[in-house]
């Protein structure tokens, strides 16, 4: 059978007399194709399959692997796939694939498909809106489901190059997408660099990514190269630690002062204390009278107006509803910008976005027997 398909392949090539119905079939006879076009080592017979063939994602995958260099080429055919195919799971490695032939060989041609493959994973994503809002009063779901996936695991675990790609996604929209995402989420989490290195980077990571997603952080522990970019931007993270901290807190403070004013301004009645009495008086009782001189808010002869009759100024407050009412609310203002308004990662993680409703409870009773 082997030899009658040589000869046949050979009759092919030089053009030989074949029945036109039986032509019509080794055209749409991808095996058959492939192996013409092997033998030939020539694109020019992609143009002879049939139609069937060419939006084929095995034979697309073929030609890429069969022709990389050839660029014109690869992109005629990777445009009549796209808009002749409905294979979507097939899509998403066809365009990754073709972005990274083109990106390496710096054609501006690349754009196009990972545009595609940005608005496929996308489109993924934002399936899952309906989902969490229409089950928004079942937390286990919610936990579970997390940034769904599970759901892409399930789908392509068999194909590592799109279960990757999917992973990097969810992984640069968790850390980098945000400049400063992974600062956030390691002084949310952390207080010092020491803790964190005594925790280890890959657990410091990977712990992170169970709270937004289980089942992609147990991917990642076993395909730890998924983190390299975020490797890099943890080094810088821990390089400006400092820094950071410094700029958080100078913005809490110009937050503290510019709220402080708008109330001030706001209130329609007259107080007998200061707003800069105010304001030292409630830095004493917090501890932060040098922030708040720091970052000029107050200046120091408020401060030693305060130390010189403090009993007086208490007095006031004590019989000024006034003067009462400002204290207890801009000692709230201050309060809930310096010690409340840090969100836990719980509470600020990503909406997690996948797959339609009917879908997921398709696979509900499958997921109730497997741990995610």
């Amino acid at each position: 059978m082997e030899k009658e398909n040589e000869e046949l392949i050979d009759q092919y090539i030089n053009g030989e007399y074949i029945e036109e119905e039986t032509l019509k079939k080794l055209e749409n006879n991808k095996y058959f194709m492939e192996k013409v076009i092997e033998k030939t080592n020539d694109y020019k017979m992609y143009y002879y399959c049939s139609n069937n063939i060419k939006r084929d994602t095995g034979f697309l995958r073929f030609l890429m692997k069969r022709f990389p260099n050839n660029l014109d080429f690869l992109c005629e055919a990777g445009d009549y796939y796209f808009k002749n195919n409905k294979d979507e799971y097939g899509s998403i490695e066809i365009a990754i694939i073709l972005r990274a032939i083109l990106k390496s060989n710096n054609d501006e041609r690349y754009t196009k498909y990972e545009m595609i493959r940005e608005l496929m994973y996308s489109s993924l994503r934002l399936q899952v809106e309906r989902v969490k809002e229409e089950q928004k009063d079942d937390y286990k779901f919610q936990a579970d489901i997390g940034l769904g996936f599970w759901y892409i695991f399930d789908l392509y675990k068999n194909n590592e190059l799109v279960t990757n790609y999917y992973a990097k996604k969810m992984i640069y929209e968790i850390f980098i997408e945000d400049y400063y995402a992974l600062d956030k989420i390691l002084h949310n989490q952390y207080s010092s660099v020491e803790e964190i290195e005594d925790k280890g980077v890959y657990n410091v990571l990977i712990s992170t990514l169970t709270i937004y997603d289980n089942m992609l952080a147990a991917y990642v522990a076993v395909h730890k190269n998924l983190l390299k970019k975020v490797i890099d931007k943890y080094f810088t993270v821990i390089k400006r630690w400092d820094k950071y901290v410094d700029s958080e807190e100078a913005s809490k403070y110009d937050d503290i002062s510019t709220e402080v004013e708008e109330y001030m301004e706001d209130k329609y009645f007259i107080s007998i204390l200061s707003q800069g009495e105010l304001l030292s008086l409630i830095g004493k009782q917090l501890g932060i009278q040098d922030k708040l001189i720091q970052y000029k808010l107050i200046d120091e002869t408020d401060v030693e107006m305060i130390e010189e009759d403090e009993d007086n100024y208490y007095y006031i407050i004590s019989n000024s509803l006034t003067d009462k009412i400002n204290f207890n609310n801009v000692k709230k203002i201050i309060k809930s910008n310096l010690f409340f308004n840090k969100k836990s990662i719980e509470e600020g993680k990503k909406e997690g976005k996948i797959l339609k409703l009917d879908d997921y409870r398709n696979k509900q009773n499958k997921r109730k027997t497997r741990q995610i």
